[in-house]
């Protein structure tokens, strides 16, 4: 248990604007880089500034603040000639260029699945809930291509909800996302996000439901933590796999779907992704960071579907000893594929997360992403 792709706008060209308020009093901003690029560019602060719509003025004022602010000059001038002097940037000012682009790039595929998902939100609107029916479960619009729905346990225990988001385009398979110990929270929802862009509907299913229905927590507090643990520590797995089982039947109905399910999973998720593809029908299964893995070894001959398992070579929740047997267990298994990312971290791919790990994340999702058009289409 534990503590992408490259980065895409969405269809409105959604972007970051970046502000920085460093604390040694330098501010940087879009207005201030753009300045120091046409400078770059043109020579001369005069072209800068007629080239972005400002008075030869401001233009000055903005290099000047950095230059000030900065101790180091980022803008050299020479007066002289008509165009009012020439202007060049410093090594200084080509670093400032360079790392506030690195930080909007990065803050960009970081926010990616929030702004997918905001985008959404924003498209939809406000409206009131409508229901329609289907067979195994009801589904409560809250958008075109977002809602809850509810399953029934098989047990006869009750119903569970799960988040669903739709593709685009149908026929299409169906993906069932399995929590980490956080619930349904932010994190899933931008991963559902992520498995609807690709082609396929994402089901992401309440497990906790039996414990505490609707657990929305993050990794970011002590608190949150502890609440997590506990869950862990109540959650009854074999049950776990029921609802998942109940899930993955209820996926193939789906208006709209192709009958092909398969499974993600992450962290507790990615131990209960392993369990199905070596207790379920689902066409393919994916395992990030599971727990415990090698105390499941026992069953790999009951695997006869593909199964790709995502193991962080510096995971504090499985340790070496764990991760070195299941990678030797699996070694040779037709169905199987295992591999391991340095230097990452448990929750490596968890966006926003402590330990995410872009570099890690987009090799492995993109690993993901394969096996998952191969196998649902």
């Amino acid at each position: 248990m534990g503590k992408r792709k490259p980065a895409e706008t969405s269809p409105a060209g959604d972007r970051l604007s970046i502000r920085l308020d460093l604390a040694s009093g330098v501010r940087i901003g879009p207005g201030k880089v753009a300045v120091l690029e046409e400078i770059a560019r043109s020579g001369s602060i005069s072209a800068a500034g007629r080239a972005l719509r400002m008075s030869y003025r401001r233009t000055w004022d903005r290099g000047e603040d950095l230059n000030r602010r900065r101790g180091a000059p980022v803008v050299e001038t020479a007066a002289g000639g008509s165009g009012g002097g020439g202007a060049v940037l410093t090594p200084a000012g080509r670093a400032v260029i360079e790392r506030y682009r690195a930080i909007e790039a990065a803050s960009a595929l970081a926010a990616r699945g929030h702004l997918l998902a905001l985008n959404r939100a924003c498209a939809a609107g406000v409206q009131p809930c409508r229901g329609f029916g289907y067979a195994g479960g009801c589904i409560r619009r809250e958008d075109t291509r977002m809602a809850n729905i509810t399953i029934p346990a098989s047990d006869g225990s009750g119903s569970f909800s799960a988040y669903l988001v739709e593709p685009k385009s149908k026929p299409a398979g169906a993906v069932v996302l399995i929590q980490e110990v956080f619930g349904v929270n932010q994190a899933m929802r931008d991963i559902a996000a992520w498995v609807a862009d690709l082609g396929f509907f994402a089901v992401c299913p309440d497990l906790f439901w039996r414990i505490e229905p609707g657990v929305d927590i993050t990794d970011k507090s002590e608190a949150e933590w502890q609440k997590a643990f506990e869950l862990f520590g109540k959650f009854d797995q074999a049950k776990g796999i029921d609802d998942l089982k109940a899930t993955v039947a209820v996926a193939r109905r789906l208006p709209g779907a192709n009958g092909k399910v398969g499974t993600i999973g992450y962290c507790l998720g990615g131990r209960l992704a392993f369990m199905m593809a070596e207790q379920a029908d689902t066409e393919v299964n994916i395992s990030y960071y599971g727990v415990g893995l090698d105390n499941l070894l026992g069953d790999l001959g009951k695997v006869t579907k593909p199964l790709v398992v995502h193991i962080a070579d510096k995971d504090e929740f499985f340790p070496p000893e764990g991760r070195a047997k299941v990678v030797a267990g699996v070694r040779g298994h037709p169905r199987i594929a295992c591999y391991v990312y340095p230097n990452a971290d448990h929750a490596f791919a968890r966006v926003g997360g402590i330990h995410w790990d872009g570099r890690s994340a987009a090799i492995a999702n993109g690993r993901s992403a394969e096996a998952l058009a191969a196998a649902l289409g």
